[in-house]
C-alpha cells in the first residue's frame, strides 16, 4: 500500500483536500484516495491518478 501527499496552491479544492483556511500549503498533506491507484501522471499544473 501507499499515500499520496499534495502541497502548493489550494485554490478551488486543487489539492484534492477538503478546504481549509489557508490558500497555499508549504507542508505536504495526506489525500485520501478510496480506491487502488494503479498509474500516475503529472505535469507543471496537473496530477492524475487512475484508478
Amino acid at each position: 500500500s501507499g499515500s499520496s501527499y499534495a502541497w502548493g496552491d489550494f485554490s478551488n479544492g486543487r489539492l484534492g483536500i477538503a478546504e481549509q483556511d489557508e490558500p497555499f500549503h508549504r507542508h505536504p498533506q495526506q489525500v485520501p484516495i478510496p480506491e487502488k491507484v494503479v498509474q500516475v501522471a503529472a505535469g507543471s499544473t496537473h496530477t492524475l491518478f487512475l484508478t
